[in-house]
């Protein structure tokens, strides 16, 4: 769930925010400093924000239209690769997580590829904590 977002222009200098995809000119951004994510609309203003890679994710996708795009078209979409998180998650956290991007693959919201490679980095931190 994303957090309460009041639509604020933001400062898209990207000194402080990794753009982790674009998709007609909305942006999927993670903060470098702090760890959260945010959708940046066209006109640069935040329409949602939040935590959760997964959740925030889908909300670029609702936003944006990007569930809208067919396979061959996904050469207008790029990608970057996901940051790692600044703070150290608890297993009960990566297994809510890792539930949560399972029913966004179950409701066709992440595609097969996206799935796999959220599933996976989550397994990983699991397995890395005692």
């Amino acid at each position: 769930m994303s957090l309460i977002n009041w639509r604020l222009p933001v400062a898209d200098k990207e000194v402080f925010w990794d753009t982790l995809k674009v998709y007609d000119d909305w942006k999927f951004q993670h903060n470098k400093v702090v760890g959260q994510y945010r959708v940046v609309s066209p006109d640069k203003y935040r329409e949602a924000w939040g935590f959760s890679y997964a959740e925030i994710l889908q909300d670029f996708k609702r936003l944006s239209g990007y569930r809208e795009i067919k396979r061959e078209a996904a050469q207008h979409v790029t990608y970057n690769e996901q940051p790692v998180t600044t703070s150290t998650p608890t297993k009960l956290e990566l297994y809510d997580e890792l539930e949560k991007v399972s029913e966004l693959y179950q409701k066709g919201i992440l595609e097969e590829e996206e799935f796999q490679r959220e599933r996976k980095t989550i397994m990983d931190k699991i397995r890395k904590l005692p």
